[in-house]
């Protein structure tokens, strides 16, 4: 589910003007998805 969750911050940040996502958490996500999802596994994990 993380993958699609942050697939629609990523198409969110695109098309929406108004999205309050921090520039370089999405810039994080556009670059390196797959160490943002570890990351957040290892955290809650």
């Amino acid at each position: 589910m993380l993958p699609i969750i942050l697939e629609m911050m990523i198409w969110s940040d695109k098309y929406d003007p108004n999205t309050n996502a921090p520039k370089d958490f999405m810039d994080k996500i556009k670059t390196n998805k797959q160490e943002v999802i570890e990351s957040i596994l290892a955290s809650v994990c």
